[in-house]
């Protein structure tokens, strides 16, 4: 390699560690690499939603499931429940034999959905799921709606050949093209952990994004909604969060709006019209040397930036200015500017400075998805139903159905309704005189309930009720027992994308026979997704039933608002008409909100021919004149409060070990780990629960929480990135680097001479012991024995592996500088690994000589060395 290419690759990863991101969606954006799909010069029209299960419904005759080496492969088999087929009520699967035609509402064509083969489709099994062997199901659904395999077959194959994920219970079908939720699902957790450890003989592609890792998008804060909460405890502590959205748009707000700043305007041939915003601010330098009190006061200065195109990410952040390489004798908007977007095509001379009236409209553009206000429909399922004329025909509502409403909102009369009425008539009752409306964290829902709506007996389509439900992205199908399960397929609307099936579940039976209808309700919930979106919070827990109660309540509008945020992230209909609204108001600002000062006139002549306008710009951007040159450097202190990022790799300990691309970002308040192809936020950690790391030239392990580790390997190793990931972890953590040692006795009598608990805390180290000998300290923490991991270990095993072995190998975290061990869990309790209260006596792991009944010991399935 010559050594100008390791020069442009080392300044290209310094130029994007120069900009610290305020937010999630901001590190997903990179200038350097433009976007594969670039702006969209015309509109595509494609089938999507329900439109598209019903077009590959009706092209369909249910075809045999032909793997690609052309075998019609068997069924996955449990051989323990061979039986269960025998007795439809041994599981919760539900074959339906009666729904052989499904009429469809607009060209009426009879499709079988349920034939002869239907019921070999069908598996029965404890867990209500299962897969095909099939190689449609690993190129359309990996877990988050995105197509991963290299395989060129793959390539060649329509999506008319997908057929579904074949999980299917009561309330819903499998349906092609369409994702089932129906309770259990796992969380994808990537450190290593017991429960990873648990899971690594085998990989799922269901798999839910960890619930700590819910709703949290701004990385510049000063306080953590994690900060006193156990992260494995979030999900019962806490209500139902909100999750995919984009909470860092009121940044403008927070930081430019009302204060000195500027606005540029230009075009770019790949990324359209865009608008930059820039600030500079003077900032108190407080950083501080690793584990050192004494602070150093320094007035610096930062230059806030968002960066707007089309597209519905944006650039937000700050950079710190001795970031910035000294390239004229002042430090500059165009300095900065140019230094950060050196590999994109944007024309910067040409940038053009926007007029003070630019502003108003800049924050409705940012704020312009950051909705609060949802319309749902509700469609009512009687006993027998499955279809969506029969739904939309169901004139009044039923006992169930009403309760159902009174649930989960109020009854409001629609006439001279004030709040969010999500597009119904509040001044001549045109669509109903009452409807459901609810609100759930500062979010108002409007439903729209089809008994609700007007009814026409003439028109079998309903479109009255239809034009408001059918172009809702979520449903609710509410079902009476006995319904049929529910599929899209027979939906020709391509706007829903996600239905949510509850069904109201019978009295539980007395002894004698009889219901007993004094025992509260209870509700069976199951989704059916578009494959455009990953799964959605909050996850449907293990057997799907609730009881009719406020968390239900809270749990169902959670849901119902995560869904229709997750559509608007992931599906791309809805990405695209995203992007359209942003060109044209980007457009719009761009003709109306400019002036004729361009970024490259204020370096154009003498000062004496210079606008008022560039004046105003100098003063406000221009820095202290340099009389020495000034290299790019890595800053990665305190200072600075966003996310730092590198382009990392991580060893998913839940998927089978497997090496996944991500970005790596740490800022004064978070570390967080994002998958690089599906955006998907896949580890959050505040930097209070990092306890320390291991580190080598091409690797880090961080111990986190109760040390669980996440480990990182960095692509490139001609660049000591990480030397620069231990730069920012020690600035912005209070952990340290591990210590190694080996403590050998002399033979299996000999006692090495300290007690731990049972997280890997050392209560007691005897003088003159061997542990005494090594520098072993109380206080310490115990993050590997022999090389395994202590968060994947009981305590027995941790004994097992110090009592038995000759030579024992010790990762440790020493204590604090007062003596007090390392704590991660930021919570009361800790879920994870719980310190249970013992007798002293019990501790003494280094005594050989005391009653201990030996476990089988433990092997470990993971080495955390392994890699690849």
């Amino acid at each position: 390699m010559s050594v100008h290419n390791f020069e442009v690759r080392f300044e290209e990863r310094l130029r994007k560690k120069a900009f610290a991101h305020y937010d999630c969606h901001s590190m997903t954006v990179d200038f350097a690499n433009p976007i594969k799909h670039r702006i969209l010069q015309e509109r595509r029209n494609t089938t999507t939603g329900a439109s598209a299960a019903s077009l590959v419904g009706s092209q369909q005759q249910q075809p045999p499931f032909i793997n690609k080496h052309g075998i019609v492969p068997m069924l996955i088999d449990d051989p323990t429940h061979h039986n269960a087929s025998n007795n439809a009520h041994s599981t919760n699967l539900h074959v339906n034999n009666n729904n052989t035609h499904i009429m469809n509402n607009n060209n009426n064509i009879n499709n079988n959905n349920s034939n002869g083969d239907d019921k070999k489709l069908r598996a029965n099994c404890p867990s209500q799921r299962q897969d095909y062997y099939t190689t449609t199901n690993d190129i359309y659904n990996n877990g988050n709606g995105t197509k991963t395999t290299n395989d060129p077959q793959h390539d060649s194959l329509s999506p008319h050949q997908d057929l579904g994920d074949g999980r299917q219970n009561d309330l819903v079908s499998t349906c092609p093209v369409f994702r089932n939720e129906i309770g259990g699902e796992e969380e994808r957790i990537i450190c290593l952990n017991k429960l990873t450890d648990r899971r690594q003989a085998y990989m799922t592609t269901e798999l839910h994004k960890p619930s700590f890792v819910s709703g949290v998008s701004i990385l510049e804060s000063t306080s953590s909604p994690m900060k006193n909460i156990c992260p494995y405890q979030r999900s019962l502590q806490c209500n139902p969060v909100i999750d995919y959205a984009d909470t860092g748009a009121t940044y403008y707000r927070n930081y430019f709006y009302g204060r000195e700043h500027q606005n540029w305007f230009g075009n770019s041939e790949t990324y359209g019209p865009l608008a930059i915003s820039l600030r500079k601010e003077q900032c108190r330098s407080t950083s501080r040397g690793h584990n050192n009190n004494q602070q150093v006061n320094d007035v610096k200065y930062q230059y806030r930036i968002i960066i707007r195109t089309s597209e519905l990410a944006v650039l937000r952040g700050t950079v710190y200015e001795d970031c910035i390489p000294n390239l004229t004798q002042r430090t500059s908007t165009k300095d900065v500017l140019e230094y950060l977007l050196a590999k994109s095509d944007i024309p910067l001379n040409k940038l053009r400075l926007g007029t003070p009236q630019a502003e108003a409209r800049l924050l409705k553009l940012d704020e312009h998805k950051l909705t609060k206000n949802y319309k749902i429909g509700i469609l009512y399922c009687k006993a027998g139903q499955s279809t969506e004329e029969e739904f939309y025909n169901n004139e009044h509502s039923g006992p169930l159905f009403d309760e159902f409403l009174s649930c989960i909102g109020e009854n409001v009369r629609l006439l001279g309704f004030d709040k969010y009425k999500g597009g119904l008539d509040n001044k001549s009752d045109s669509t109903g005189l009452y409807s459901i409306y609810s609100t759930y964290e500062d979010c108002e829902i409007m439903f729209h309930v089809s008994t609700m709506l007007p009814y026409s007996a003439n028109n079998r389509q309903q479109l009255s009720r239809k034009r408001h439900i059918g172009n809702d992205i979520v449903t609710i199908v509410f079902q009476e027992e006995g319904a049929l399960p529910f599929t899209p397929k027979s939906f020709r609307s391509q706007f829903q994308h996600i239905f949510i099936i509850v069904r109201a579940l019978n009295p539980p039976i007395l002894p004698d026979g009889s219901h007993d209808f004094s025992a509260p309700r209870h509700y069976a919930v199951a989704v059916s997704r578009s494959k455009e979106m990953p799964p959605f919070g909050p996850p449907i827990p293990e057997g799907g039933i609730f009881v009719k109660s406020p968390q239900f309540k809270n749990f169902l509008l959670a849901k119902v608002i995560n869904a229709e945020n997750a559509a608007h992230k992931y599906c791309d209909k809805f990405r695209e008409m995203g992007q359209w609204t942003r060109r044209g108001l980007l457009k719009d600002l761009l003709e109306d909100c400019v002036t004729n000062t361009t970024l490259s006139d204020r370096y154009g002549g003498s000062n004496s021919g210079t606008s008022g306008a560039v004046k105003i710009v100098s003063s406000l951007f221009g820095g202290k004149k340099r009389t020495q040159q000034r290299y790019a450097i890595f800053c990665g202190h305190s200072d600075i409060q966003g996310a730092i990022v590198w382009d990392i790799q991580v060893k998913d300990f839940g998927q089978s070990n497997k090496i996944i691309d991500c970005i790596l970002g740490i800022s004064a308040t978070y570390l967080v780990v994002i998958e690089q192809q599906t955006k998907e936020l896949l580890y959050v950690s505040p930097v209070e629960a990092i306890l320390g790391w291991t580190s080598s030239n091409d690797w880090i392990k961080i111990f986190c929480h109760q040390a669980e580790c996440l480990l990182v390997q960095i692509k490139d190793p001609d660049v000591d990135e990480i030397g620069e990931i231990l730069t920012r972890l020690k600035a912005v953590t209070n952990g340290c680097e591990t210590r190694e040692l080996t403590l050998r006795r002399k033979n299996s009598q000999n006692s090495l001479g300290f007690d731990i608990q049972p997280d890997g805390i050392v209560t007691r180290v005897d003088a003159g012991s061997i542990a005494w000998q090594t520098h072993l300290q109380p206080g310490s923490r115990l993050v590997e024995i022999c090389k395994t991991s202590t968060a994947t270990l009981s305590y027995s095993q941790m004994m097992e592996y110090i009592r038995t072995s000759a030579v024992v190998t010790l990762t440790v975290l020493p204590p604090n500088s007062d003596g007090t061990y390392r704590r991660g869990c930021l919570g009361q309790t800790c879920a994870h690994q719980p310190i249970i209260s013992r007798p002293p006596s019990t501790f003494s792991s280094a005594s050989s000589n005391m009653h201990f009944s030996k476990p089988k010991r433990r092997v470990p399935t993971t080495s955390l060395m392994t890699l690849v």
